[in-house]
Parts: C-alpha cells; sequence; structure tokens
C-alpha cells in the first residue's frame, strides 16, 4: 500500500488494544484485511507502518490516530469491549470464550520477523535499495506469493502430464477394442452367410423330395 511511513508509532498501544479484545495477530489481519499478520508482529516490536495503515487501524479500534502516534500516554479506550459486535461470528464467540476465563492458545503469526538475523537481512536490503523496511516485507510476502503461484502451476503441468499419458493409454486401448470389434462384426457376417447358405440347401432338398413324391403318385 502506497503512503508515507510514520515515525514514533507506538506498537505496544497497538498490542493492548488487541488483546483487550481478545484477538491474535492473525485475527486482526483477518478482519481488517489489508495487511499480515507478519505486519502487525512488526509494528507491536518497534516498527512503523505507513500512515494508511495507522488510519485503517484507528477508525477500526476508533481511537484517534494521534493514540498511536502521541509521545504522550494516553488515556485506554474504554468503549474497546464494545467492539467485539464488529468482529464476524467466529471471532464473537472466540471473544466470548475468552471473557468467560477460558484459555485460548494465541495463534502464531506466520513469519516472525524481527529475530536479529532476520532484523539484520531486512535492514540490508532496506539500504541497498533504498526503501523501508515495511516495503520490503511486502515484497517479500509478495514473492513468497509468486513462488507458490508457480510451485502450484508445476504441479498442475505435472497432473496434465499425468492426464496426457492415460489419454495415450486409454486411446491404445479403444484402437485395440475398435479391432476387435471389426472383427467380431466380420465373423458375424461370415456367421450368417454360412446360415443362409445352410438355409438354402435345406430348401433345395425339401423341393426335390416333393418332387419325387408327386412322380410316385
Amino acid at each position: 500500500m502506497k503512503g508515507k511511513v510514520t515515525t514514533g508509532f507506538y506498537g505496544q498501544r497497538l498490542k493492548q488494544l488487541r488483546e483487550r479484545l481478545g484477538l491474535s495477530q492473525r485475527d486482526l489481519a483477518n478482519v481488517i484485511g489489508s495487511f499480515k499478520a507478519n505486519n502487525i508482529c512488526y509494528w507491536e516490536n518497534g516498527g512503523n507502518p505507513r500512515q494508511p495503515y495507522v488510519e485503517q487501524l484507528a477508525r477500526f479500534f476508533e481511537v484517534p490516530e494521534s493514540y498511536f502516534l502521541s509521545e504522550k500516554e494516553p488515556p485506554f479506550p474504554e468503549h474497546i469491549d464494545l467492539l467485539d459486535t464488529k468482529l464476524p461470528k467466529y471471532l464473537r464467540k472466540k471473544v466470548a470464550k475468552q471473557k468467560q476465563g477460558e484459555t485460548l492458545e494465541e495463534e502464531k503469526p506466520e513469519k516472525l520477523p524481527l529475530d536479529p538475523v532476520t532484523e539484520r537481512k531486512l535492514e540490508a536490503v532496506s539500504k541497498v535499495l533504498g526503501i523501508s523496511i515495511e516495503d520490503v516485507m511486502e515484497i517479500e510476502e509478495h514473492t513468497r506469493g509468486a513462488q507458490k503461484a508457480i510451485a502450484y502451476v508445476k504441479q498442475l503441468n505435472t497432473q496434465l502430464d499425468n492426464i496426457r499419458e492415460f489419454q495415450n493409454v486409454l486411446d491404445s486401448y479403444l484402437g485395440r477394442l475398435n479391432d476387435r470389434l471389426l472383427e467380431l462384426s466380420d465373423l458375424q457376417t461370415k456367421a450368417k452367410q454360412l446360415s443362409d447358405a445352410i438355409k438354402g440347401e435345406d430348401r433345395s432338398m425339401d423341393f426335390n423330395l416333393l418332387a419325387i413324391t408327386v412322380a410316385n403318385r
């Protein structure tokens, strides 16, 4: 998503709101729908989102954008407990169970991008390309998607090859079956000819017998 990268984003405030509502990083990403769970992990651990993402988060949690950007600690918005009505039905059930004291295991994001090795790699790529770390993460996300698509296409091609091979075997079998049917048809024709010949000889014998009988009379 295009837009200026913010500075001074307070990710712990986002985490507090998310956990108060009873959502995992994946849940929140799915509900808003324009970023991934690993983006939220990045922001909650010190990363800075683009301005449009801040606007979406503020709109969802019904807080001003300054709630995430102001150095002054804002009061916690008590209306957060009422926001579960904005959630899909399956998430409302999950939140209700949590409020009743049932423990639900926190879903892990698809990838945690801020381990030391990954963070250094992201920073190095960011410097080389002259783009933000968030842009690098989005590029990696699209790359993974493209790799999955390529793997899926290769799988389809393999299945098509198997189908073609089966088609060749089937065509060969049908060819042999057709030859067999032609042979059977030829045998049926010869059998009919033989049957007609036998019937003709019987009629000839009957006629001769009748002629002899008349002559004797």
